[in-house]
């Protein structure tokens, strides 16, 4: 565990792609050319929003094991194949099946971080409508959406592999 390259990685908050927009906009008045209650319906709408789009965060594969007098986590052992399956799915982010429990009295040879986890899609959405009814009095309509599209945004991907002991 005192070994610095074995713990140098990505920090655990570490996004490599971040995109957000905020965004307001004043639709045109279209009312104001028949005057009236055209000009009190069509007036005063507005649209706005937050739009996200960031990379995961960092993983680290961990497994079962005796770290001996090593010390420290155990990762898992990477044993060749492929990581990332053709088509992801939200049970299947990685394949589990590359990665093995290493031998007791090792810590494994799979880095710090080095896999990502899903990352953000996701748009919060509104509408507003605006209608002075005074000159001191503004009464607002409001319709508000968060994750508008409804795109699953995971939290937290399992990244501990459990398995026998190779040496037994």
């Amino acid at each position: 565990y005192l070994d610095r390259r074995r713990e140098y990685g990505p920090a655990v908050y570490d996004r490599a792609h971040v995109f957000t927009v905020d965004y307001v906009y004043l639709l045109p008045s279209f009312g104001d050319h028949w005057g009236g209650f055209a000009k009190v319906v069509l007036n005063g709408w507005q649209v706005s929003g937050i739009t996200r789009f960031w990379s995961g965060p960092p993983l680290t594969i961990t497994s079962n094991g005796n770290p001996g007098t090593l010390g420290g986590g155990v990762r898992a052992d990477y044993l060749g194949g492929e990581i990332i399956p053709e088509d992801r799915t939200r049970l299947n982010w990685f394949n589990p099946f590359v990665f093995g429990r290493p031998v007791d009295g090792s810590l494994g040879n799979t880095g710090k971080n080095w896999l990502r986890a899903p990352g953000i899609n996701q748009w919060d959405f509104s509408v507003f409508k605006n209608t002075r009814i005074t000159e001191r009095v503004n009464v607002q309509f409001r319709f508000e959406t968060f994750n508008t599209f409804n795109h699953t945004q995971w939290s937290g991907v399992n990244t501990g592999i459990s398995g026998a002991n190779p040496g037994s």
